[in-house]
């Protein structure tokens, strides 16, 4: 008798005597139930997937295989970023402009992590920061639909101030080119 699936002849078992045996193992037969059921498989396989023991599990299987296989790993992850290429950058061109003020914010922190700043603050601080200041430059007291508020550090990164939010003040950009990096600036009030 030959297998439904793999099409391999086998020898029925004592046992299927009764019920007449289609596949020459389990394994077959799993594969077999899986294409005629691919919606409930794939169901099944998830629900499995998504218990948290599982994912632990998984996680700690694929940092072991990861830190042992590094040189396999790294040369696989960089064919895999050549071939898709175009993809990625096509996928974060979009990404950028759905989200441009994250994108600002997330090389604007890239930028002071690499000038030494201590401290970060989230794009959410930030904005209840303008929030509380009511959209007003520190400065020329202008609001902000007339004018595109900025990040100005109190105390200069340049003179070790800290990137925290506790250390930033709402400007106006020609007011922050005007306080530049100075530390003790007085605006001159109109």
């Amino acid at each position: 008798m030959n297998c439904l699936l793999c099409n391999k002849p086998f020898i029925l078992k004592a046992h299927a005597t009764l019920k007449i045996q289609k596949f020459c193992n389990t394994n077959c037969r799993y594969r077999f139930w899986c294409k005629k059921n691919r919606v409930r498989e794939k169901e099944i396989r998830q629900k499995y997937r998504a218990k948290p023991e599982v994912i632990k599990q998984r996680r700690e299987y694929n940092q072991k295989w990861y830190q042992s296989h590094l040189e396999h790993a790294r040369k696989r992850n960089s064919k895999s970023a050549m071939r898709n290429r175009v993809r990625r950058t096509a996928s974060s061109r979009k990404w950028r402009k759905t989200h441009p003020e994250t994108f600002h914010q997330n090389r604007r922190m890239r930028d002071y992590r690499q000038k030494g700043a201590l401290g970060t603050h989230t794009l959410e601080e930030w904005n209840q920061l303008k929030l509380k200041c009511n959209f007003t430059c520190k400065g020329c007291n202008r609001k902000e639909p007339e004018i595109k508020l900025t990040r100005d550090h109190i105390h200069p990164l340049f003179h070790n101030g800290t990137n925290y939010i506790s250390n930033i003040q709402p400007l106006c950009l020609s007011c922050n080119a005007r306080k530049n990096n100075k530390l003790n600036f007085e605006f001159s009030k109109n």
